[in-house]
């Protein structure tokens, strides 16, 4: 007895053997079992894989003859032979085939069909039941997980089975075990996922009362509150004179804008005076104005503002104020394209000293000439200064 038909015969010991469902099940158990452990075993050949599905057909072949009495088979005609032919093996259907409602599940064989002689044909057919209109739905696939594959072991009366489970009823069965679902998995997913998402709502939140997008625009002015715009008289009393810029040296290119030379650039405002003196033997042009909106215009031409644009430019106006009377002196300027100076202030005292300031003139034509203002009394009174010279010299 080779070993195929001796673990069918064991797997019926162990049950109805007379029931021809459990007979059948038996058989697939050990078709599912053969191919499982034929295909773990990459040196099976074509041949041996069908020598041995012909192997379990004869087994279940010989074994169906024992219980052809308890089947009700239909005896074939007898051939016109006065010998009488030999009957037929059984035909048993082994091969796995889509369960159908009512139809008991057999066992397909893919391998060659040889017939046994001298054994009758026995024709296992499960008579059909009728399908209803709906079928009721499929049951959910299980994932079936087989059992660890093991190498076949070839003897020469056949191939040995790999192990396999049997049920409570002697069944040989794969190892099935239904694969749970994940649940828990997706439940830490959704609440990472959630989690991700307060955090990134916290931190936009956060974000946006931290910049102050959420107040208005008096909330956002944290700075003091600026007091109303009020006019009032400057008090500024300087220890020295106020120095700008560089000594002056004589070794520069000054260009003159103004000497007393030729006092007609000058342009003086009503109320105000402005002629050429004698100041220690040297000209002079003594200037008076009478309040500190009444400033004293000394013009620079349009060429002098040519040569500087572009340049950084240095400007000297040398004065001085009159004896005993140090004065408070506001020099402003407009050089059309050019821009302007802003407003620079000066203690003026008797002695003739240089007063400077420079500016970084912009690379710009001056379209016209322009004027640089002198209040020679910012306080408000009729002090008068002596004008030298206004030059200016152009840095390399």
């Amino acid at each position: 007895m080779n070993p195929i038909e001796k673990a069918i015969r064991n797997a019926l010991d162990k049950g109805d053997a007379g029931d021809r469902a459990f007979r059948e099940k038996v058989y697939r158990s050990v078709h599912a079992a053969l191919e499982r452990t034929l295909q773990a075993n990459p040196d099976v050949t074509p041949d041996i894989l069908r020598q041995r599905r012909q192997t379990l057909k004869t087994a279940i072949s010989a074994i169906e003859t024992e219980f052809i009495p308890a089947v009700a088979t239909p005896v074939r005609e007898a051939s016109e032979d006065p010998a009488g032919a030999a009957v037929a093996a059984p035909t048993v259907d082994v091969g796995p085939r889509e369960p159908n409602a009512g139809d008991a599940p057999s066992v397909e064989l893919g391998g060659q069909r040889e017939d046994a002689p001298a054994i009758p044909s026995v024709e296992m057919e499960t008579p059909q039941r009728a399908v209803p209109a709906d079928p009721p739905p499929a049951a959910p696939q299980q994932r079936v997980r087989s059992p660890e594959r093991r190498e076949p072991a070839f003897t020469n009366d056949g191939v040995e089975l790999a192990d396999t489970n049997r049920d409570d009823g002697g069944d040989l069965r794969a190892d099935t075990r239904v694969k749970p679902r994940r649940r828990r998995g997706r439940l830490f997913a959704g609440l990472f996922l959630a989690a991700t998402v307060v955090a990134a709502v916290g931190i936009g939140v956060w974000w946006v009362a931290d910049r102050g997008l959420l107040l208005s625009i008096e909330e956002r002015d944290t700075s003091v509150p600026n007091p109303p715009k009020t006019l009032e008289e400057e008090e500024f009393e300087p220890a020295d004179p106020p120095r700008l810029g560089s000594e002056p040296s004589e070794e520069q290119n000054w260009i003159t804008i103004f000497s007393p030379d030729n006092p007609g650039a000058v342009v003086t405002p009503a109320g105000s005076s402005a002629e050429v003196v004698d100041a220690d033997g040297e000209p002079a042009l003594r200037i008076r104005g009478e309040g500190a909106d009444t400033p004293i215009l000394f013009d620079v031409g349009q060429g002098v503002l040519q040569q500087i644009a572009g340049r950084r430019a240095l400007f000297d106006i040398v004065a001085r104020a009159e004896e005993g009377q140090e004065t408070q002196v506001s020099v402003t300027c407009n050089f059309g394209e050019l821009g302007d100076c802003g407003r620079n202030r000066y203690s003026v005292v008797p002695t003739r000293s240089d007063y400077l300031f420079d500016l970084a003139m912009p690379d710009a034509a001056p379209g016209a000439a322009g004027t640089i203002a002198i209040v020679p009394d910012v306080d408000a009174g009729a002090k008068a200064i002596d004008i030298f010279e206004i030059r200016v010299s152009i840095s390399q």
